[in-house]
């Protein structure tokens, strides 16, 4: 399994959609929170699982709540671009480099 490492905006997305979902109704950030890691432990173990995204890029879709992972895999780590909703502009994060 590899490490996965988000970048900061990436994570930063990742707490708001947390936020704005328990707002909207309780708790049910905490469901999506929960999608979201399992998803990224699965990222870890079987990257190439995912379809291509461009550039190397995958994606991971969390079909419950209409998100996309976006991610490299580098030789040691695999690296969280962005986590977005799936009516959020595709290309936003292009210009996110890994810190």
């Amino acid at each position: 399994m590899k490490p996965v490492v988000f970048h900061t905006e990436a994570d930063a997305e990742f707490r708001a959609a947390i936020t704005y979902l328990n707002d909207q109704r309780a708790d049910i950030g905490y469901d999506f929170s929960d999608e979201v890691e399992a998803a990224v432990g699965l990222i870890g173990r079987q990257p190439k699982l995912f379809p291509p995204h461009g550039n190397g890029f995958r994606k991971c879709v969390v079909r419950r709540f209409g998100y996309l992972i976006v991610f490299f895999e580098y030789d040691d780590f695999v690296w969280v671009s962005a986590v977005y909703h799936g009516r959020r502009d595709p290309n936003y994060w292009r210009h996110r480099q890994p810190q």
